[in-house]
């Protein structure tokens, strides 16, 4: 009789994930979510780290201007309430008053044009600098109002702005100088979640932020007790914490 041959490294592995998974397993409260990832998360900062296994943290930390309802096909209202185009290139935002960051500060129409004004100085290094150089520059016409300038105007304006408009407390960030991307390290944002723990080689604990305040669609409030993103770089240690129940979520799983 034949007999299917496992390699011993292998079973090495599975061994020791199911020894690890098995306590994690039974520690997991009602309410969490896991999900692994394949690289260290260094950095919650969308414009110093923009790597994609970030990007739907970013979406629950971060909020922009508009969203987009993939659902609805339809931009949606965000941190902007409202939106209008006076002349082509040209747009003016009416932002919500009763918004505030998840460290207390409120948010407002200088958050905006600080950050937006930001990402296209020349002087700035940040990722993906062509992503935001759609804009020409953002003015305060008042508290909650600022107007935002495109170099050209496309019909993919509104998209530009709902991708790449995320808000940061300006208050804290101006305070880092030259050393911007320490922000990422203790990030501030607006979000449904906020960041509880950071440990770029262990995990991320994602927990709801008390200062949201639901909005309707666009501006949902969080559903999930607590996420982690668990940093697992090893896709067989991944299949094998999901058989065991050691996480819930995983990316790219091999056909087998």
């Amino acid at each position: 009789m034949k007999t299917k041959f496992v390699a011993p490294t292998m079973l090495a592995v599975a061994a020791a994930v199911c020894w690890m998974a098995a306590p994690a397993a039974a520690q997991k409260s009602k309410g969490t979510i896991r999900f692994a990832t394949s690289e260290s998360l260094k950095l919650m900062d969308p414009y110093y780290f923009t790597h994609f296994e970030a990007a739907p943290i970013y979406r629950t930390v971060y909020e922009n201007l508009v969203g987009w309802d993939s659902r609805g096909k339809r931009f949606v209202p965000q941190l902007a309430k409202s939106w209008s185009s006076p002349e082509p290139g040209v747009y003016d935002f009416e932002l919500r008053d009763d918004v505030v960051f998840s460290n207390g500060d409120k948010f407002d129409a200088d958050d905006v044009v600080y950050f937006l004004n930001w990402s296209v100085d020349p002087k700035v290094r940040i990722h993906n600098k062509p992503r935001y150089m759609f804009a020409k520059s953002a003015e305060k016409l008042g508290p909650y109002k600022v107007r935002i300038r495109v170099v050209r105007s496309t019909p993919k304006d509104l998209m530009d702005i709902a991708a790449n408009t995320w808000e940061e407390d300006s208050k804290v960030h101006k305070t880092l100088g030259d050393n911007g991307e320490s922000y990422g390290r203790n990030p501030i944002g607006t979000g449904p979640y906020r960041i509880a723990t950071l440990e770029s080689n262990k995990a991320i604990v994602i927990v709801p932020n008390e200062k949201f305040k639901e909005s309707g669609l666009g501006r949902e409030a969080a559903r999930v007790k607590r996420l982690e993103a668990v940093f697992i770089p090893d896709q067989q240690v991944q299949i094998a914490q999901m058989i065991t129940a050691g996480i819930d979520i995983m990316r790219d799983p091999t056909a087998d």
